[in-house]
């Protein structure tokens, strides 16, 4: 479909780009976003959603890449560009999470939570990243490590208890999947320590 479009023609070219997000096809609406911010010099108001479909369609640090041209060339230092620039940090905060990278997405977060000390967005963020630092640290663990679960453990119940407001559902997914990697682990040993760590 894309392929079939007059590239001299672009104004339909956003509309398409936001239905094609819309439906979660990614990567089709990053690459129509793509044409027509080739296309349109002007195209500030299409670019934050192009850099959304980059990091939907995983192409993360093309995504990053993206955040850091924009905050020069489309929104410089300014007033008036606070707010953008602020939600293209938490753009950028998820995809430095998403590949791992969580000393520099916990700088940018607490950046932004220095700015504006009182939104619970970024606070989330904070909680969420924790716990996928904290996932990726368990999942290379050896698994009879009972340590690595007795800490666990006392992470999540820290946590929770800390930020009950702030638990949103990508922190229970994450919370989720720890307990499945910790019941996997007990059906397969005869550790007694990791029996208790995990259980008791």
């Amino acid at each position: 479909l894309i392929g079939s479009l007059d590239p001299n023609q672009t104004a339909h070219l956003e509309g398409l780009a936001d239905h094609l997000f819309k439906s979660k096809a990614y990567t089709a609406a990053s690459t129509t976003y793509a044409l027509y911010c080739e296309k349109n010099p002007d195209h500030k108001n299409v670019k934050p959603k192009a850099i959304l479909a980059l990091a939907g369609a995983k192409n993360y640090q093309m995504a990053l890449d993206e955040i850091s041209k924009a905050k020069v060339t489309l929104f410089p230092p300014d007033p008036k560009n606070v707010a953008i620039r602020a939600h293209l940090d938490m753009v950028k905060a998820s995809c430095l999470i998403e590949l791992k990278q969580y000393n520099f997405a916990r700088e940018a977060l607490l950046e932004l939570l220095t700015a504006q000390p009182s939104n619970d967005k970024i606070k989330e963020k904070l909680v969420s990243l924790a716990i996928e630092e904290a996932l990726f640290a368990f999942e290379q663990a050896p698994r009879d490590d009972a340590g690595i679960f007795a800490k666990a453990k006392a992470m999540f119940a820290a946590q929770e208890s800390k930020h009950t407001l702030a638990w949103t559902n990508d922190c229970l997914i994450a919370d989720f999947r720890f307990w499945l990697l910790a019941a996997s682990t007990l059906r397969v040993s005869s550790n007694k320590k990791l029996y208790d760590a995990i259980l008791g």
